[in-house]
């Protein structure tokens, strides 16, 4: 991922120790998030107006096990949590996290504060489609440990103003693409691998040596023939609001951000799309995601049979608890629902000898996808398709 994100001018130069120091252009530009509660925003994820001292007692005392497993090592000197997680250490102290809830682990740590627990859940539901008391102790911790480099220091997010979009420029720059294809079938044969998909001119064959099927699990088993293990996979909705200038923004009131939460919403609140550019005022694009932490199977029926103007309503009534003058500034909603949005790293999942035994090959065909490593990160991603390449390679 250092050489991927080199090749993209993220880096400015190397610290001492080796750490890459990340263009300041190109880190999340302040202030990266706030959050709406009770009529005001407030910096930060964690609501500290109001909070009591065991408030802040219990999350002083969150931080402390977090750093402490943010710095541990096991016999051979691998870190609990890493990113990606195959560099992760396999001893026992942090597989047993995986046996248990996140809910649960907090319990056990005797953590009960209502705006501690808040954070928790938002976090579950940010990354991972779950509540807390679903979610893997394991996955719940590496939230907020994988990425810290010392106590209290988390890694700078990088972001760029077209998102994704840049990086799926970059990886598809001098590549010979072809669109406009379905893959339907992929088969080992006696000299390789035999390819058969449907194209603009119909269906048609391909022989390669090899084939790596980058496809979620449950498009995979069905391509390539397979029985490996069905993941569990979340849902969610997400709208694109265009704005054609910004809602006032109320005196004492925290600035907007790139990430702007609502308290006690069922959905992620939305993410400032020109935030990046700099642009403070003036048209804009709000990003407004809604997971559904519930049974998949359910949710998806009822995505089945969701229509565009129910779901633009729901996204504006949202948000106009926080930005009353929002409907006039809207000039248009688009929504979108990802019915197999993302793998969900449920209690057990991580260490799971099936999800691991879906990554091995099938003769020359090789598999790559982020729900192969149990949670829905680029980094994941990113890892699964080099070793799939190192297979072929080999």
């Amino acid at each position: 991922m250092v050489a991927l994100l080199g090749e993209l001018g993220v880096f400015e130069g190397f610290a001492a120790d080796g750490e890459p120091i990340v263009d300041e252009g190109l880190r999340c530009r302040d202030p990266d998030e706030r959050l709406w509660y009770r009529g005001r925003w407030y910096d930060g994820l964690y609501q500290g107006a109001g909070a009591s001292a065991d408030d802040h007692a219990q999350l002083a005392r969150f931080d402390a096990a977090i750093d402490r497993w943010a710095t541990w090592r096991d016999a051979g000197g691998r870190p609990a949590f890493a990113v990606p997680t195959s560099t992760a250490s396999e001893a026992d102290e942090p597989r047993a996290l995986d046996r248990l809830s996140f809910a649960a682990w907090l319990d056990a740590q005797g953590l009960r504060s209502p705006r501690l627990r808040w954070m928790c859940d938002y976090a579950c539901r940010d990354d991972y489609d779950l509540l807390a008391r679903d979610t893997s102790a394991w996955a719940g911790v590496y939230y907020f440990a994988a990425r810290r480099r010392a106590p209290g220091q988390s890694r700078p997010v990088i972001v760029w103003p077209d998102g994704n979009a840049h990086l799926i420029a970059h990886l598809a720059r001098d590549q010979e693409i072809e669109t406009g294809v379905a893959v339907v079938n992929v088969r080992n044969a006696d000299e390789g691998v035999e390819l058969t998909a449907i194209g603009p001119n119909g269906p048609f064959g391909v022989r390669a040596d090899h084939a790596i099927v980058a496809l979620p699990r449950h498009v995979a088993n069905r391509v390539a023939g397979r029985s490996s293990s069905m993941p569990d996979i979340g849902a969610w909705a997400v709208a694109n609001l265009h704005l054609r200038a910004r809602p006032r923004v109320r005196p004492g009131d925290a600035p907007p951000a790139w990430d702007n939460v609502l308290y006690d919403s069922p959905s992620l609140g939305y993410v400032s799309a020109t935030h990046q550019r700099g642009r403070d005022t003036g048209p804009t694009v709000w990003t407004w995601y809604y997971p559904f932490p519930g049974s998949a199977r359910e949710t998806r029926t009822a995505l089945a049979g969701a229509g565009h103007g129910e779901w633009a309503a729901a996204a504006l009534a949202d948000l106009s608890r926080a930005h009353p003058d929002l409907e006039s500034l809207v000039e248009r909603i688009d929504v979108a629902f990802w019915g197999h949005g993302m793998i969900r790293p449920r209690v057990g999942s991580i260490f799971d000898p099936a999800r691991r035994a879906a990554a091995l090959a099938d003769g020359r065909i090789h598999f790559a996808h982020t729900d192969l490593g149990g949670m829905a990160l680029f980094e994941e991603a990113l890892d699964h398709g080099v070793r799939a390449a190192r297979e072929v390679l080999a």
